[in-house]
């Protein structure tokens, strides 16, 4: 075997190694059971400012949304990054106004997405209007 293949076989290793470690240990990890929190969602020009205390046994953020979609009116992209939120209770963030959703975490900017952010007994989410 030469030299080339056996080093391709060595970094296509690490890779798998790594991304195993990775999802094993640095990866959120979601809880199971029924869990009671707190979403808040304010869009300051909108005048929109709601609070939602829920109980569910959603694991990840973007289960609960879907579970209160009538009421919080979600909207999503996606993108090659993954799936964003765009939108809640009517108002979709203008691109071209630089607007986004920022998430907080107990007052902490999340460090996932809505598709990765596990739902914690006892936390606060805040979804605001923000621009960049």
């Amino acid at each position: 075997m030469n030299k080339k293949v056996m080093w391709i076989i060595i970094v296509v290793l690490v890779a798998l190694v790594s991304l195993f470690m990775y999802n094993q240990y640095m990866a959120p990890q979601a809880t199971e059971g029924e869990k009671s929190v707190t979403i808040e969602v304010v869009v300051e020009s909108e005048g929109i400012s709601k609070i939602y205390d829920l109980n569910t046994d959603a694991e990840y953020m973007y289960d609960l949304l879907m579970e209160i979609e009538s009421d919080i009116q979600p909207v999503f992209e996606e993108s090659s990054f993954g799936i964003y939120l765009t939108g809640l209770e009517g108002y979709t963030a203008d691109e071209t106004k630089n607007e986004f959703y920022s998430i907080k975490v107990n007052g902490v900017d999340a460090l996932y997405g809505v598709k990765e952010l596990p739902v914690i007994d006892g936390e606060v989410y805040r979804f605001e209007l923000s621009t960049w």
